[in-house]
């Protein structure tokens, strides 16, 4: 009897510790940082581990290989409770973002549509980032390439203008004017682009009704822009209101 008692002592204190298991076992990851994993039968979640402050807009990533039978990533965000705050799935590649609600730790499943009941296997890679934020009237100079998806993050009330100057380079990006729902997703109000075009202002006038605060603006290459080599641009953005 006494036997019993202490195997369902042990398995109650293991079944208690196995939130805190899962994280003492989560790699760390930083804001900037790419890096790689796999998803196995055995492992259908693996856990990284990171710090983040209250408000701060979070981009995590997540794209399959492609040379295994992994097609769908999925990605989870649990707080330090262990509360699921946020999840998004895709189709070769997924993207998650949402706003921390507080300073702590916070721990990122890399997964598989489905997760336990899921049968995809393979190899993949997972970045973390954090949106910039632009000052309403400051300049903004940066560069970047075809091969880069860059946003930032302008809180505003009311209407507000966006200019955007093509300095120098042969890359013509696309630039969305978008709103974040409550799930992350980015929903376009507004999109810009033309290899003809150096230099685009645009006043955004958002419904009386539906006035969100925060907005974000995407740089990348558009879905009709084919380049078949690396081809870069400088630029200028600034957000006036």
């Amino acid at each position: 009897m006494k036997h019993w008692l202490t195997l369902i002592t042990v398995l109650l204190v293991l079944a208690l510790a196995g939130p805190a298991l899962a994280q003492g076992n989560a790699t760390p990851i930083a804001y900037g940082e790419t890096v790689q994993g796999e998803i196995t039968n055995a492992q259908f979640e693996v856990p990284y581990v990171f710090t983040g402050a209250a408000n701060e807009i979070v981009v995590i990533y997540m794209v399959a290989d492609g040379n295994d039978d992994f097609y769908e990533p999925s990605i989870i965000l649990l707080d330090a409770d262990n509360t699921v705050l946020a999840s998004a799935d895709g189709w070769y590649d997924v993207t998650l973002m949402t706003t921390l609600p507080a300073a702590g730790e916070y721990t990122v499943l890399a997964s598989r549509n489905g997760g336990r009941t899921g049968d995809g296997v393979g190899a993949y890679s997972l970045s973390l980032d954090v949106l910039n934020t632009i000052a309403l009237g400051e300049m903004l100079e940066a560069e970047m390439t075809n091969e880069d998806a860059v946003r930032y993050a302008v809180e505003v009330t009311g209407s507000f203008t966006v200019e955007f100057e093509r300095v120098s380079g042969d890359f013509a990006p696309e630039l969305t004017i978008n709103v974040m729902d409550e799930s992350g997703e980015l929903n376009p109000v507004g999109t810009l682009q033309g290899s003809a075009l150096r230099k685009v202002v645009v006043t955004i006038e958002p419904d009386s009704d539906v006035a969100p605060s925060l907005y974000v603006l995407q740089l990348q290459e558009g879905p009709w822009d084919w380049n078949f080599e690396t081809v870069s641009v400088q630029y200028r953005l600034t957000v006036t209101q």
